[in-house]
């Protein structure tokens, strides 16, 4: 997929504005492409076992007893969060890139919701931030978040 971008100024009507935008996709050379679709529903009905599966939105999370104006996850959703393939390493990743874009010790980050392991904020701390700051609303994985971070030798951070 290609997206053209064209930045057009000092037109001061629509109409020259799209006149100008019209000349310059004159001189645009697309080539067209084959696109393979996906078999019809019938198809798939045809040569799949139906299976089905449900959820809510709320699944492993609780309220904290303590609290109830807080909800917190149980252990089993946290490590499920971490062990996400499929945005955890984006995430990280925008962290590490966020800090390499400056000076080392340069930036502070706050970890909102940091969860038992601290793994963005022992992420960042990695990487180079300044400060780390890991805020936790569950007292018990704030526990375990300070003694990951201490084992994990960036307490001073």
């Amino acid at each position: 997929l290609a997206t053209l971008a064209v930045n057009i100024h000092g037109f001061s009507t629509q109409s020259t504005r799209r006149a100008a935008i019209e000349q310059v996709l004159q001189t645009v050379s697309v080539t067209p492409f084959v696109t393979l679709l996906p078999p019809s529903p019938d198809a798939i009905a045809a040569e799949s076992t139906p299976i089905s599966a449900a959820w809510s939105a709320v699944d492993g999370l609780n309220s904290l007893e303590s609290e109830k104006k807080f909800v917190s996850f149980d252990k089993s959703a946290y490590q499920a969060m971490v062990n996400d393939q499929s945005r955890t390493p984006l995430f990280e990743q925008a962290i590490i890139n966020r800090l390499q874009s400056s000076e080392p010790n340069t930036q502070t980050v706050l970890d909102l919701g940091t969860g038992p392991f601290a793994f963005f904020a022992i992420t960042a701390a990695k990487n180079g931030a300044a400060k780390v700051y890991a805020i936790e609303a569950s007292p018990e994985a704030a526990a375990a978040a300070r003694d990951t971070v201490k084992k994990m030798g960036y307490a001073d951070k």
